[in-house]
């Protein structure tokens, strides 16, 4: 019986290696993600309506394949010299153009587009993205800089007779 023994301290030494390596994993996996943002519901009284109304007050990007096909408009605030930086987001300069590309998201009735709010990686508030997208990825560069990862292209619907269904 020593051999039996024997196998269930080994058994017991590799669970315990194996717990700790999954431990060790988790917790760098955790401290990896220290260093991205998220977007979380816009409660509160800020509407999409408003962030039109005073556009000036933000740095305006639309990203899609054009402004009538977007996939989300983003409101990049000026606070304390924050700035939210991208490699694919198309800058919007006119208010016209704002409403344009709100006025698409909202005319895609099946994908229903809603107000986020960006935090940074420091729990930071940076602006506001409005889509039916729910996840970008968003990386702390420094205290005032984050960068927003590009969107997929937006989504279609074909209809009922698209390949010659219905």
């Amino acid at each position: 019986m020593i051999g039996g023994e024997e196998m269930k301290q080994k058994k017991s030494l590799i669970k315990s290696i194996l717990v700790i390596a999954v431990s060790l994993g988790l917790m760098a996996g955790c401290a990896a993600l220290k260093n991205y943002g998220t977007l979380t519901a816009a409660t509160g009284k800020v509407t999409i309506n408003d962030l039109i109304e005073n556009w000036q007050d933000y740095r305006i990007y639309y990203a899609g394949l054009a402004v009538d096909n977007p996939s989300a408009i983003m409101f990049d605030t000026k606070i304390e010299g924050r700035r939210i930086t991208s490699d694919k987001w198309i800058p919007v300069t006119e208010k016209s153009v704002a409403e344009s590309v709100v006025g698409w998201l909202n005319a895609n009735i099946n994908y229903p587009s809603d107000l986020m709010k960006i935090i940074g990686p420091k729990g930071k508030f940076f602006g506001y993205m409005y889509s039916y997208w729910v996840t970008v990825e968003i990386k702390g560069i420094d205290d005032k800089t984050i960068w927003m990862g590009d969107l997929p292209l937006p989504p279609m619907d074909n209809g009922p007779n698209f390949m010659g269904g219905g």
